[in-house]
């Protein structure tokens, strides 16, 4: 059970951390974004972006996980 607690919180910052780099990179473009501002955005230290992500590369660079394909296959009419 604890070890599903620390997988949701985990899943939940990394979700955080990404929608956090979407909207900076949106409103002040990717080059002027710096790791530190986006860190604080959403709410987590430097270190903790990067035990999440490599850099700002994997963040516009990432594949969807299963469960983000599976949403996105149920929206499409049969």
């Amino acid at each position: 059970m604890a070890q599903d607690h620390r997988a949701r919180q985990y899943a939940s910052t990394h979700q955080r951390i990404y929608a956090a780099a979407m909207e900076l990179f949106t409103e002040l473009g990717y080059e002027e974004v710096p790791i530190s501002r986006l860190a604080s955005a959403a709410g987590v230290s430097v270190q903790t972006f990067y035990a999440h992500y490599a850099g700002k590369d994997e963040l516009i660079m990432a594949l969807p996980g299963q469960a983000e394909v599976d949403a996105l296959i149920a929206t499409v009419p049969a």
